[in-house]
């Protein structure tokens, strides 16, 4: 089910989004959503903040990722410190996307919203 399908089936002041690869240990989970509760809008689990949970992947992959990153710096807000632009586990409040977010069309994917509604001037 596309997220902002999923999403929209829910009234939750908090909303998050994990990865089914477990690329992030969904015992972070708590700590995201303490984070949210203690006055953050979106609490995100990064890749790189611990450079070993990188480690295992290939030379190409690694290169892929990091360019991502480089490349969604010059169109994230300023006052935002985003270290993993890509990360597949956040936890937001829902105040902070937009209601366009529900009324888009099931293909679109939720890696593009993350960019477009959250992070993007």
């Amino acid at each position: 089910m596309p997220l902002p399908t999923a999403w929209s089936h829910t009234d939750a002041d908090l909303l998050g989004l994990i990865d089914a690869n477990l690329q992030h240990p969904p015992d972070l989970l708590p700590t995201l959503i303490s984070k949210v509760a203690d006055g953050c809008d979106i609490a995100i689990a990064s890749r790189y903040v611990q450079f070993h949970s990188i480690e295992e992947w290939s030379p190409l992959r690694a290169v892929i990722s990091r360019m991502r990153l480089l490349a969604s710096k010059p169109v994230q807000k300023p006052a935002l410190a985003v270290k993993d632009p890509m990360s597949g586990f956040f936890v937001l409040r829902r105040k902070c996307i937009s209601a366009s977010l529900f009324k888009r069309p099931a293909s679109s994917s939720y890696w593009k919203f993350w960019l477009e509604d959250t992070l993007i001037l």
